[in-house]
C-alpha cells in the first residue's frame, strides 16, 4: 500500500508543467466480454429471423402448388378421365421444386402422410434422410407452425445483457467523474481521489482512462511530497506515475489525456536522467502535447502546457542552448512570442478562469517590454478567486509581480 501523506499542501498546474521540463524544460475485460456476447446473440437472432422468412416464403409457394394440383385434378374429372388404381399410385407423390435459392432444397408432398417435408437431393420419400426437416403439417395451426420461443428468449436475454452493459458503463463514468472533481480540489480531495482509484484498480487496470488518471494522481502525490521535502518519496511517485502513463498510451493513444499525461510525466522523470535524456524528454513532451492537440484542438489546458514549454525553452540562455546543440546535436527552439500565442489561445478556449494562464501572459508581456499590458494581466490574474491550493501558490507569484 502506498504511503499517503497527511499534511495539507497543494498541487499547482504550473508546478506540474515547470518541473516536467527537465533541465529548464518541462478516458474492461468484463465489459468487452459482455459486449461481444451481446453482439453474437444479436447475430444469431437475426439469422433465425431470416430462416423464419424463408420458411414463410416456402409455405406460400407450397400453397400455390397445392392449389394448382387441385385445379389440375378437377379439370381431369371434367374431361371424364378415369383414374385407375395404378395411375393413382403413380401420382400419389408429387414433387415440386422450391423457388427459394437460399434454401436450395426440393419440397415433397406425400398424400399418404399429409405432410410437407424437405429433402437434400431426394426424388421420393424412400430416400428421405435424417437431414430432412418436417416444418409443419396442414393439420397444425398456422400461427404455431414455427416455434419462436427460443427467439423471444434470445431477444429478452440480449435486452437484459444490454442493460447490464450500460449499468456497468454508468458506474465507470460516475467513478471517473468523481475522481476528476477530487483531483482538482484540495490536498485532502486529491488524497481521497488516489484512495478511490486504488480501491477500484483491479477491475479497471486494463482501461487507458483509468491508467492516465492514476498517473495524474501519483503526480499529485509527488508534488505533495515535494512540499514536505521528501525528495525520495517524490521521485518514487514520479516514476510510478510515468509507468502508468506509459501503460495508458500503449492501451489507447486516441485519448488526448493519455498523450497529455505521458508528456508531463516524461518531462518530470527527465529530472532524474542524464542531460541527453532530459533533452530527449523535452522533445517527447512537445511531441505528445501536439498529438493531444490534434485530437482535441480546443482544450485550453493543452495550449497552456505548450505555452509553458515554449516559455521555459525561451528562458534558456543562448549560450546554454548552443552548448546543448554542440554536445548533443539538438535542442528545442522557442520564443516568448510563441509562448504568448499559446497562452492567449488557452485563454480563448478556457471554460473557466485559469489563474496561472493569465499570470504567464503577464510574464510574456514583461519579456516583450509591454509593461502596461503586463500590469493589466497581473490584475486580471490577481482578481481570479482562489479555490484550490494551486491557486494559492500562483497568487504568491502574482503578488511578487504587483510589487
Amino acid at each position: 500500500m502506498v504511503k499517503v501523506p497527511s499534511i495539507s499542501v497543494s498541487v499547482s498546474p504550473q508546478a506540474v508543467a515547470g518541473t516536467a521540463l527537465g533541465a529548464g524544460v518541462l478516458v474492461g475485460a468484463g465489459i468487452a466480454y459482455l459486449y461481444f456476447s451481446f453482439k453474437e446473440r444479436t447475430r444469431l437472432t437475426k439469422e433465425l429471423a431470416t430462416i423464419h422468412a424463408n420458411i414463410q416464403e416456402l409455405r406460400q409457394e407450397l400453397a400455390r402448388n397445392d392449389a394448382a394440383l387441385a385445379q389440375g385434378v378437377q379439370e381431369s374429372s371434367n374431361e371424364d378421365i378415369e383414374c385407375t388404381e395404378s395411375r393413382c399410385e403413380d401420382i400419389e407423390t408429387v414433387s415440386v421444386s422450391s423457388r427459394s435459392s437460399r434454401l436450395s432444397k426440393r419440397v415433397t408432398f406425400s398424400s399418404a402422410s399429409g405432410t410437407y417435408y424437405t429433402a437434400l437431393d431426394t426424388d421420393n420419400e424412400s430416400t428421405k434422410t435424417a437431414n430432412d426437416t418436417d416444418y409443419f403439417s396442414p393439420d397444425e395451426d398456422e400461427d404455431v407452425f414455427f416455434d419462436l420461443s427460443s427467439e423471444e428468449e434470445s431477444l429478452a436475454a440480449c435486452a437484459k445483457l444490454e442493460e447490464q452493459i450500460w449499468e456497468t458503463k454508468e458506474q465507470f463514468v460516475e467513478l471517473f467523474e468523481q475522481v476528476d472533481r477530487l483531483m482538482e480540489g484540495s490536498k485532502e480531495d486529491q488524497v481521497a481521489a488516489f484512495k478511490m482509484l486504488q480501491q477500484y484498480e483491479e477491475e479497471n487496470k486494463d482501461k487507458a482512462e483509468f491508467q492516465w488518471r492514476i498517473a495524474k494522481s501519483f503526480n499529485n502525490l509527488s508534488v505533495i511530497e515535494e512540499k514536505l521535502g521528501n525528495e525520495e518519496q517524490k521521485k518514487d511517485y514520479i516514476f510510478k506515475a510515468y509507468d502508468h502513463a506509459e501503460r495508458a498510451i500503449e492501451m489507447d493513444d486516441s485519448l488526448p489525456q493519455v498523450h497529455e499525461w505521458y508528456a508531463i510525466m516524461a518531462g518530470r522523470r527527465g529530472d532524474y536522467l542524464s542531460n541527453r535524456e532530459r533533452i530527449a524528454s523535452a522533445f517527447v513532451f512537445k511531441e505528445h502535447i501536439e498529438k493531444a492537440l490534434q485530437i482535441d484542438p480546443t482544450k485550453a489546458e493543452l495550449h497552456y502546457l505548450l505555452g509553458r514549454f515554449c516559455y521555459e525553452i525561451a528562458s534558456v540562455s543562448v549560450w546554454t542552448a548552443h552548448m546543448a546543440r554542440a554536445l548533443y546535436g539538438e535542442f528545442p527552439s522557442c520564443s516568448y512570442d510563441e509562448a504568448l500565442q499559446h497562452f492567449l489561445t488557452a485563454e480563448k478556449y478556457s471554460k473557466k478562469q485559469l489563474k496561472d494562464n493569465k499570470h504567464y501572459i503577464a510574464k510574456c508581456c514583461l519579456q516583450r517590454n509591454e509593461v502596461d499590458e503586463a500590469n493589466e494581466w497581473v490584475e486580471k490574474a490577481y482578481e481570479v478567486p482562489i479555490k484550490t491550493p494551486a491557486d494559492e501558490i500562483v497568487q504568491q507569484e502574482i503578488e511578487k509581480l504587483r510589487r
